[in-house]
């Protein structure tokens, strides 16, 4: 699994500050929404024989619509998390994690954020300030 932060710096007003990208709100078809505090902007599970950085990209260009080519990823580190499943009482699960931060640069700054559209789902991402 990939974890991905991603920031916007204004080069033409840096007194704005950076702005980190969030995942706001996932609307659901049927009615119901649901707001998630995540670690990261962006979560993916990497594919069979994908490697973490792909399957960031690959985050990007699913979840924002973004062309994810030519963009840097910042490596910035992995761990390991041994849980106990929700789903399945007594059940193990380890979760290898590798995490990456990206910038975008301008031409991809849409400043009221963006929308991933999935049969069941929108999810909405939206631009919060940096403390």
């Amino acid at each position: 699994m990939i974890g991905l932060d991603v920031f916007f710096i204004d080069p033409h007003d840096p007194r704005q500050g950076m702005l980190r990208l969030v995942e706001s709100e996932q609307i659901f078809k049927a009615g119901g929404r649901r707001s998630r505090r995540l670690r990261t902007s962006l979560g993916e599970k990497q594919l069979p024989g994908e490697t973490p950085e792909a399957a960031a990209r690959r985050a990007i260009e699913e979840e924002l619509g973004l062309p994810a080519k030519g963009l840097v990823l910042r490596s910035m580190g992995a761990e390991v998390m041994e849980s106990k499943s929700e789903s399945y009482p007594g059940l193990e699960s380890t979760r290898h994690l590798t995490f990456f931060e990206c910038a975008l640069p301008q031409s991809l700054f849409h400043p009221n954020g963006y929308e991933e559209r999935q049969d069941h789902k929108t999810v909405t991402f939206a631009w919060k300030a940096c403390a």
